[in-house]
């Protein structure tokens, strides 16, 4: 019955490659511990030319091949796949029972899912293209918005032993139905069937470089994937420990990572349950298979039977043991509905079918590997020194002495401070736990750092409707464990990891999110008139927090959210948060006077901007206030399922206690980006803008405080980023980080935030191009490059500080933006007219001042600017500056300068203009001008940028996302994806059918 394992190589570009070393990994079938072939052990150099290739791939003939192909391209592929697969299914579920140890039913039911995946993601490939260009509703005619979705690019993707073609799917799948170009790096204890994946590939004529895989070790392979400059993103699904180095070594590159790690779940079984029926879901396929996945383990069931003289067969089993206290006599007589689950348990336990995966009717075959089979053990032996009981198993069965099987074991007398309770096993390993309220048996489900999965079982669907919004997982089973489906969400929450696979939200994983912006108007800008002073001393003091008032915060957070049982805010109804939204928008209208000049002095910028931000925040506070009032319809989206036996509905809810770290350059506005959806989302928020300037912050607490915000909702520290930063995104009780600020400090937040597996989102420098055709009106096209670079002083993240002219028009275009340039009133931020106030503080000023040296010692020629204004002899005002003579290698051309400095490099062709504006390590905006507007539509497409304008530079709207690529950060804020941000997807999907589940054969009753 066994079939023979092929011997391949890497799969790389198409074709397969010997690995450079030549290295060869053994692969141990785990049933019989022999060696059955061999797989390949790829290195450095290897990874290295699967990336080249990749990266060729999303390139060729412009990109048109793949990437930017109709979604009815890359449908065929995946149909052609899918197809393959279902020819070769008998033969792969052979292979892939021999390789991993599952039985063979189990690995024939994972290969059909994976052709199903295949199908599924062509489907939605297919309906992608419809999707492009979707218009987003602005608040002014001026300018019109749309939205593009497109490939993430270069994709890394780590995958585990115990599902090992089905979660190379769940990944591969997705990311070529986007348009991404994959390395797939599988286990190395289970690649057999993904190497045949390869083989399927080549059959079907998928253009080389699309996929590329390498098998090999964690630490030769995996590790060099996970740092590669040119891998755009990671997804991984393996243990916590894992999940956490990849996280930390994506950070100095800011890639973003998507984490489906380890599980500790539990099943919750109360006292009016079938208890047959109940007891054959506790441990349908994924509980005592061999190698039980770690997220699909139900480990901690806890029987609720309530004591009940006349309903004698629920009695609760904590209730019995009070009954042996004080009535050991009449105990006897009380039947225990408790210790018959427990005994009809162990039974269904000791029917299971324990033999190889080969053998027809295996229902639990062996564990992976030597190692996995002696740390189970090891997980058994602590869990019995401890004061743990083994009702059942715990060892090799008697009849099986070769191969790593261990027995389905049950243990109880545990407590929550067991190894056994707390940590995950990854074996067929049961620990029990009773309780006799659901209050306790929700305290007890939630009492774990994980939370991928969690199972109830009632026939009260009331209550277990109710026990679901409690639990806190990404997956909740009613009445079932485990069950899977492409259509359905699947991901976990703490430290299970982030970012949800499967269904639509899979394919968004590979997804990146593009505004595109057009200046659709006749008339010019208009905010720099035709043709000055900030002192530098100190406003006031504002406070100092630390480690220890981040403490007091968070304490405070943490009870709003739970206030009344979460009734008070996060599970309250969307209009219940919209009404403080609407209450703290309208009292800041009110205050716009008092604010704006507070914000004008405080940072700096002109008071006519100052302005524009307050409205814009108090815009706002009410376009979320109307998001929070849709959420509630939003709730319980069914989601349509190929099974009858099953029903499956989403749920959004809070994410939790999150942490806000803001800039200096719009600080009450930046603020509000982040406090308005996490508000309205119902998560509670703790805020800490820059020590360089906070006022405003600090009267947007009190404005929270007139309103009558509920108490620990927002909490608002201000102080040093070492001081309070640092703590609050360490802090193992908040659940999320959201910060806007430098690249550098970025990668030190998701470095810290990786520890504890904490999710991030990053909005984070940019060096922002500004392309200009020999086509435009001039006069317009010089304000907008103008308006682009020194708005907000030039301290602008999405700042277009390259300008790349087209060479026709380079002489004339220059002169006239000089002439734009000089006529710009640089003054005290509050006097009439100021368009250019002071940067923020001494420290920016000689940092911009040094830069524009730097660039002059390099070669480039400053045109204009680049020092004081003469008219001001105090605060930190520098001119306008245009530089030019500037090669791409020079600091100026490289680095972002964060004030108002314009450098400018002439191109003579589009393709020319596209790779210099492309030639950064940043991705947050870039603007284009041209009345060509096919042209515009064309390059916009091609530039690599989270924001792209049209005719214009700069404008933002709360309706349109805003975010950036590469190391700009990842996320994306405004717009429904800004509370998006502060949302976690809850999967729950219900046993809906009268008949037991079959997957066991069950015992005799007698």
């Amino acid at each position: 019955m066994a079939v023979r394992v092929p011997r391949r190589q890497l799969f790389i570009d198409g074709e397969w490659r010997e690995p450079s070393l030549k290295k060869r990994i053994p692969v141990i079938n785990p049933a019989t511990e022999e060696t059955i072939g061999d797989i390949p052990a790829a290195t450095a150099q290897d990874v290295e030319i699967a990336v080249e290739a990749a990266r060729k791939a999303l390139a060729r003939d412009k990109a048109k091949d793949w990437s930017s192909a109709p979604g009815a391209v890359r449908a065929k592929y995946l149909r052609a796949i899918a197809s393959k697969i279902k020819e070769r299914k008998s033969e792969l579920a052979k292979l892939e029972a021999m390789d991993s140890g599952k039985p063979l039913d189990e690995t024939t039911s994972d290969i059909g899912e994976v052709a199903s995946c295949f199908e599924y993601y062509a489907g939605l490939a297919e309906g992608l293209d419809a999707k492009q260009k979707t218009p987003v509703s602005l608040s002014t005619e001026k300018f019109k918005t749309h939205v593009l979705k497109e490939p993430v690019g270069v994709v890394g993707l780590i995958t585990a032993w115990n599902y090992p073609l089905l979660m190379a799917a769940w990944k591969v799948a997705p990311a070529l139905a986007a348009g991404c170009a994959a390395v797939l790096k599988p286990s190395e204890l289970a690649s057999i069937t993904c190497l045949e994946l390869a083989e399927v590939c080549i059959n079907v004529g998928l253009p080389p470089g699309v996929l590329n895989i390498v098998t090999g070790l964690g630490n030769e392979a995996g590790a060099i994937l996970t740092s590669h400059p040119n891998v755009d993103k990671i997804a991984f699904t393996g243990s916590t420990i894992t999940g956490s180095k990849i996280m930390a070594a994506g950070a100095p590159l800011i890639k973003p990572v998507a984490l489906e790690l380890g599980g500790k779940s539990p099943i919750v079984v109360f006292e009016d349950v079938d208890i047959d029926k109940e007891t054959s879901c506790t441990r349908i396929p994924s509980m005592f298979v061999s190698k039980t996945n770690h997220f699909r383990k139900p480990i901690s069931i806890m029987l609720s039977i309530y004591y009940s003289m006349i309903q004698s067969n629920s009695c609760g089993m904590d209730l019995l043991w009070y009954l042996f206290d004080k009535w050991s006599d009449l105990q006897r007589n009380l039947p225990s509905h408790s210790a018959q689950f427990m005994d009809r348990l162990v039974k269904w336990s000791k029917n299971i079918k324990i033999s190889d995966p080969m053998e027809q009717g295996c229902r639990l075959g062996p564990v992976v590997s030597k190692g996995q089979y002696e740390k189970i053990l090891k997980f058994i032996s602590t869990a019995k020194s401890e004061g743990a009981k083994v009702v059942y198993g715990g060892d090799r069965p008697e009849h099986l002495k070769k191969g790593f099987f261990i027995e389905p074991t049950i243990i109880t007398d545990v407590t929550p401070s067991m190894q056994i309770w707390r940590e995950e096993v990854f074996g067929p390993v049961l620990c029990v736990k009773t309780f006799s309220s659901e209050e306790e048996a929700l305290e007890l489900a939630n009492d774990t750092h994980y939370g991928l999965g969690a199972a109830v079982m009632s026939k009260d669907l009331e209550r277990c409707e109710r026990f679901s919004k409690g639990l806190q997982a990404g997956i909740v089973w009613i009445n079932s464990s485990q069950p899977s489906f492409i259509q359905a969400p699947w991901g976990g929450n703490k430290r299970s990891g982030f970012g949800r696979e499967l269904g639509e939200w899979g394919l968004e994983l590979y997804l990146s999110v593009k505004q595109v912006t057009e200046y659709v108007s006749d008339q010019p800008w208009g905010w720099f008139e035709a043709p000055p002073l900030e002192d530098d001393s100190e406003m006031r003091h504002i406070p100092a927090a630390t480690a220890e008032d981040v403490e007091l915060a968070v304490e405070a957070a943490r009870r709003a959210l739970s206030r009344n049982k979460g009734r008070d805010w996060a599970s309250a109804p969307g209009a219940v948060r919209a009404k403080y939204l609407r209450a703290i928008a309208a009292k800041i209208g009110e205050r716009k006077p008092e604010i704006a000049k507070l914000e004008a002095i405080d940072c700096g910028k002109p008071l006519d901007e100052a302005a524009w931000d307050i409205d814009d925040v108090s815009g706002c506070f009410e376009y979320y206030a109307e998001l929070a009032e849709g959420l509630d319809a939003q709730q319980k989206a069914p989601i349509s399922l190929p099974m009858e036996q099953f029903k499956s509905h989403v749920l959004k809810e809070p994410i939790g206690v999150v942490g806000l770290i803001t800039p200096w350059n719009y600080p009450l506005l930046m603020a509000t980006w982040k406090v308005a959806p996490a508000l309205a989302a119902g998560c509670a928020a703790i805020l800490k803008p820059s020590e360089l300037a906070s006022v405003t912050c600090l009267e947007l607490a009190d404005v929270c405080r007139e309103v009558g915000l509920p108490p620990g909702v927002l909490n608002i520290l201000t102080g040093l980023g070492h001081e309070a930063g640092a703590p609050l995104v360490s802090h193992p009780h908040v659940d999320k980080i959201a910060f806007t600020g430098s690249t550098m400090t970025g990668s030190k937040i998701m470095t810290a935030a990786a520890q504890l597996v904490k999710p991030v989102s990053l909005e984070l420098g940019g060096k922002s191009p500004i392309v200009v055709f020999d086509d435009v009106d001039i006069d317009k096209a010089a304000e907008w490059t103008a308006f682009g670079c020194f708005w907000t002083n030039g301290q602008i993240c999405s700042a277009t500080s390259r300008l790349i002219l087209h060479e026709n028009i380079a002489t004339e275009f220059l002169d006239r933006l000089l002439k734009w340039c000089k006529n710009i009133k640089i003054a005290d931020p509050l006097e009439e007219g100021c368009r250019l106030g002071p940067v923020v503080s001494g420290g920016q000023y000689e940092k911009i001042l040094k830069s524009i040296e730097t660039a002059k010692s390099e070669g480039a020629r400053v045109l204009s600017g680049g020092d004081r204004p003469e008219h001001l002899k105090k605060g930190f005002f520098i001119e306008p500056t245009i530089i030019t003579d500037v090669t791409t290698s020079m600091q100026i051309w490289r680095e972002e300068v964060f004030g108002p400095v314009l450098c400018v490099k002439t191109f003579s062709s589009e393709d020319e203009a596209l790779e210099l504006a492309n030639d950064t390590h940043y991705g947050l905006g870039a603007a284009v001008i041209s009345k060509d507007l096919e042209r515009c539509d064309r390059f916009s497409k091609g530039l690599q940028a989270g924001i792209v304008w049209i005719n214009c530079s700069q404008p933002c709207f709360c309706q349109a996302p805003w975010g950036g690529n590469k190391r700009s950060g990842f996320g994306r804020e405004l717009g429904k994806w800004g509370l998006d941000n502060y949302l976690t997807v809850k999967q729950v999907t219900e046993y809906v059918s009268d008949d037991p589940w079959g997957w066991y054969t069950s015992p005799s009753k007698l």
